[in-house]
């Protein structure tokens, strides 16, 4: 948790603060994809469930995020 707000903190002060918090806010886009892969290449080592149901939620609530990050920036 510290590295992230180190890091965060060091963000802001080399960009725009609007990009880092863009970024910020598609990084559930980038764990869904990235857990999704790593769920179909390595099975074994990385569980995600994979139900309708559940993917039908993680999208919508991706999109939610999309939609929130897209009025602010408009």
């Amino acid at each position: 948790n510290l590295s992230a707000k180190l890091i965060m903190g060091f963000a802001s002060l080399s960009v725009p603060v609007a990009l880092v918090w863009i970024v910020n806010g598609v990084q559930p886009f980038m764990i869904f994809i990235i857990g999704l892969i790593l769920t179909i290449w390595i099975p074994h080592i990385i569980e995600e469930n994979m139900t309708k149901k559940v993917l039908i939620q993680r999208v919508f609530s991706m999109c939610i995020i999309f939609i929130g990050i897209w009025i602010l920036f408009t």
